[in-house]
């Protein structure tokens, strides 16, 4: 990606890669529980590091952030689906964004995901719908 003079798609491959390595490494701990291998996942500087990198992209990849997500207990989240403040599907409900990915999650015992939703990072914490 870098030959194709895309440095920020880059640095949104390697977060996902990062992130993907997180979970695994969630799992193995765990697994076996040790204060030392609980240490393995603290990576302030690393998370700094994406944060800035994200904070200088281009407004057009800004307006959209790549958040993680993570279903109710027994519910997934289906790819594509449209985020919502609301799942009041009487009354029409803005987009806030999509998911882009998912998958089941043996660590958090419930379905976990990516998207692309407008103001992701001041979302955090918030529940949010996917329709």
């Amino acid at each position: 990606m870098l030959e194709l003079n895309d440095a920020q798609l880059a640095q949104l491959v390697s977060l996902g890669g990062w992130l993907r390595g997180t979970e695994v490494l969630t799992s193995i701990v765990k697994d076996k529980y040790s204060r030392d291998r609980a240490e393995l996942l603290y990576q302030p500087m690393l998370v700094d590091y994406f944060n800035r990198q994200l904070d200088e992209m281009s407004p057009r990849l800004r307006r959209l952030q790549l958040v993680g997500v993570m279903a109710a207990e027994g519910q997934s989240i289906p790819v594509g689906a449209q985020i919502a403040a609301s799942d009041d599907l009487e009354k029409p409900q803005p987009s806030l964004g999509h998911v882009t990915s998912h998958g089941y999650s043996a660590t958090f015992g419930r379905h976990i995901g990516l998207a692309l939703l407008k103001g992701g990072r001041e979302m955090h914490g918030q529940q949010l719908f996917a329709v």
